[in-house]
């Protein structure tokens, strides 16, 4: 498409389709770098206890945040070793020159991996199914680790340790509660 830039009335309209998202853009960054909008901002004037309410909120909201990035983080971190570990083990187990033996073991550790995978997704689901929010459970040879984001009581670690047992099928005694703290 040829678009002839001699016509004045083309190259203002072109201008103003070009223009008008760049504007929309800087207005709507100048209103987020600020955090406040101006009629939030009269009204904190005029009541106090609101700008304290919202700055505990905002407060409150940035910890909650910490502890959901540390999870998704740990999450896509995780994914990311598993992912190139499967990878090279499909490689190991496609290379019709690794001797059979070697092709076999990737196999069995790629169905290891996966059968893994699962029971540390059904454990966190099954966590977050007793009230906790947010978890990520990770199982080691010897024992499994779950990381969660708050609890309320011993009980609760208790409670967590014996849904893990059921689900993953090992001791109690292996299992680990880790809390993480925002603060």
């Amino acid at each position: 498409m040829i678009i002839s830039l001699r016509s004045p009335k083309r190259l203002a309209y072109i201008a103003v389709i070009i223009l008008l998202p760049v504007i929309g853009l800087v207005v709507m960054d100048q209103r987020i770098e600020s955090g406040v909008e101006p009629t939030v901002q009269i009204e904190e004037q005029r009541n106090p206890e609101m700008a304290i309410n919202r700055d505990l909120q905002q407060r409150l909201t940035e910890n909650t945040l910490e502890v959901v990035s540390f999870f998704a983080d740990y999450r896509i971190k995780r994914d990311q070793v598993r992912g190139e570990r499967m990878a090279l083990l499909r490689q190991i187990a496609a290379n019709p020159e690794a001797e059979l033996k070697a092709r076999d073991v990737a196999e069995l550790k790629m169905i290891a991996l996966s059968e893994r995978m699962e029971k540390e997704l059904q454990a966190e689901t099954m966590i977050k199914s007793c009230g906790i929010e947010d978890c990520a459970v990770f199982i080691e040879d010897s024992s499994v680790t779950a990381v969660v984001d708050h609890l309320k009581s011993e009980e609760d670690s208790e409670k967590i340790s014996s849904v893990i047992s059921r689900v993953i099928g090992r001791k109690t005694a292996d299992i680990h509660i880790v809390v993480k703290n925002a603060n």
